[in-house]
């Protein structure tokens, strides 16, 4: 098993959690940076071997 940390994550607002998904052999996870009064939603995807 590998473990990817693709954010940390503050207790703050619900927002901040990260969002998964699995299509096939992919894994999507989605969450919001915030940072300052700027916000970015950001996506990672893995391969499932």
């Amino acid at each position: 098993m590998v473990i990817h940390t693709v954010a940390n994550a503050s207790l703050k607002r619900q927002s901040e959690f990260s969002q998964l998904e699995v299509l096939g052999d992919k894994v999507f996870v989605a969450w919001t940076d915030l940072d300052g009064k700027k916000s970015e939603v950001k996506v990672s995807m893995f391969e499932i071997e």
